[in-house]
C-alpha cells in the first residue's frame, strides 16, 4: 500500500519490510505476485531489488485494498489511524 501511497518512489525491499513491519520474506513473496499482477514495476541496481507502483496516478482500486491481506491495518497505521467499529 506504501507503494500505492507514493507511487514517484522507488522502494527497496528492506525499506518495504521495515516500514511494514513483516519479514523480507513475505514482502518479496507480495512483491513477485503484484508485480505478475502488473501492479507493480521492479529493477535490480546491484543486489538491491527496487520496485515501485505502475501507477502514475496513486489511486488504488477498492478491489486491490480489500484484496491484500491486511491491507487496512496498513493503511490506518501509516495514516495514523485506528480501527474502530
Amino acid at each position: 500500500m506504501l507503494l500505492l501511497l507514493h507511487p514517484e518512489r522507488e522502494y527497496s525491499i528492506t525499506e518495504l519490510a521495515e516500514a511494514c513491519g513483516v519479514t523480507h520474506t513475505a514482502i518479496v513473496r507480495e512483491v513477485d505476485r503484484l508485480v505478475v499482477g502488473g501492479i507493480l514495476d521492479d529493477r535490480r541496481v546491484g543486489r538491491n531489488r527496487l520496485v515501485k507502483s505502475r501507477s502514475r496516478s496513486g489511486r488504488c482500486s477498492r478491489t486491490l485494498c480489500l484484496s491484500s491481506p491486511g491491507s487496512a491495518r496498513l493503511i490506518l497505521r501509516i495514516l495514523g489511524g485506528s480501527l474502530q467499529r
